[in-house]
């Protein structure tokens, strides 16, 4: 891809608004994760830790997004996906909750590229299996979508949920 020096710009301009540590950007998108759907935790480590995994998910959702949205103008995500991948990566893997909220410095609006590349960026984190969750039955305080899932995460798991145990058992 030919990028212009105007769209490298606009790159550099949104991104480093979005990526501002001075503060909050000036926008968030705020997303919900439904519970008949779960991240798959160890495709996410997965992906962080490996850069090939990475390459290739990066791949596979700006392909998705492409496809989705073939009319979408050329901008800050056509850019630089990788950069946006991983700044949706990274707001997922630090969310505690069923909302997460990505930060963008271009706008809040839900028809934004940046906003619907990152929809896809969790949508392709789900597990495939939708079927009843298992909670963790020595700290009851995660839920995972199969055994293996469970097995998997267990080396990152591990540690939290001995913690989660000992301070329950004390009280």
């Amino acid at each position: 891809m030919d990028f212009s020096f105007i769209e490298k710009i606009g790159f550099e301009t949104i991104y480093g608004v979005t990526m501002n540590l001075r503060g909050h950007p000036p926008f968030e998108f705020t997303a919900e994760v439904t519970s008949d759907k779960k991240i798959n935790v160890v495709k996410l480590d997965d992906i962080m830790q490996h850069v090939q995994a990475k390459q290739k998910f990066v791949a596979e959702c700006f392909n998705k997004f492409k496809v989705l949205y073939p009319t979408c103008r050329r901008g800050a995500l056509h850019y630089n996906p990788a950069a946006w991948t991983d700044v949706a990566l990274h707001t997922i893997k630090k969310s505690t909750c069923n909302q997460i909220k990505f930060p963008n410095g271009c706008c809040s609006l839900k028809d934004c590229a940046i906003n619907n590349f990152y929809m896809i960026v969790l949508e392709t984190l789900y597990c495939d299996k939708v079927l009843k969750l298992k909670i963790c039955s020595k700290c009851n305080a995660i839920k995972y979508c199969s055994k293996e899932c469970q097995r998997e995460h267990w080396h990152v798991h591990k540690k939290v949920c001995n913690l989660v145990n000992a301070a329950s058992e004390n009280k």
